[in-house]
């Protein structure tokens, strides 16, 4: 009798254990592989979307002549000069430097102003203008920013700096929508969309858009730089 009960309860396991099926193993979906694939190649660019994006920021503020320059429209200040020239555009040395509301032609007479002399305010965010150089030199190269333009936006005076406004058009141009395009160990190229913030009479909505290609490469110090524009 034991030995039948036993047999009995061997051929429930046996039974039990058959009626068992294992779930199939689901295959990876195609859009699934390439969606690692994607996120896969973008880990790998050397420099990822939000470093483009400040180096595309540093070409902008450049173009705008603002050099990351934080003032404050309430301390605008008139330049003044002891000698009136027709080369006061280039001159970064006033003789005297007066607030705005302070200023009366009558309180300063032997004095000229800048007559190409849009505004002057101070700057809150850099004392001088090595500061400036220095701090946009992480993204790109001297010889793009350091040249006429900038020097001429910059004004230093008794130990603070202070950004000029001339009678002229600002910011009428804006790069956009950066993608790198190629890149290697040692240069990289990134293409972006130049935009007329104002548009010219011959521009329509389905106006090709121009684009410019920025070069960076590797520094002796392993980071990377702009070192040119190539407009296409």
């Amino acid at each position: 009798m034991k030995k039948l009960v036993a047999i009995t309860l061997v051929l429930a396991i046996c039974l039990s254990s058959c009626g068992k099926t294992e779930e199939p193993v689901a295959e990876p979906k195609e859009e699934t592989a390439e969606l690692e694939s994607s996120v896969t190649e973008k880990e790998n660019l050397l420099l990822s979307e939000e470093e483009i994006g400040q180096y595309l920021e540093a070409l902008n503020q450049i173009e705008k002549t603002r050099f990351f320059a934080k003032t404050n429209v309430e301390a605008e200040f008139v330049p003044l000069y002891k000698e009136k020239s027709e080369e006061l555009y280039w001159d970064k040395t006033p003789d005297l430097l007066v607030p705005e509301e302070d200023y009366y032609p009558e309180k300063y007479p032997g004095y000229y102003t800048n007559e190409m002399l849009d505004s002057c305010y101070e700057i809150n965010n850099f004392k001088n203008e090595q500061e400036i150089a220095d701090y946009i030199s992480q993204w790109v190269s001297p010889e793009i920013f350091y040249g006429d333009t900038f020097k001429n936006h910059i004004l230093e005076f008794e130990g603070k700096a202070y950004l000029l406004r001339f009678s002229r058009g600002y910011g009428n141009i804006a790069y956009e929508n950066a993608e790198i395009i190629s890149e290697s160990d040692e240069r990289i190229v990134v293409e972006a969309i130049v935009n007329s913030v104002v548009p010219t009479e011959n521009e329509t909505n389905s106006t090709p858009k121009e684009t410019i290609n920025f070069v960076l490469e590797k520094t002796t110090d392993e980071k990377w730089i702009v070192v040119s524009l190539e407009k296409k």
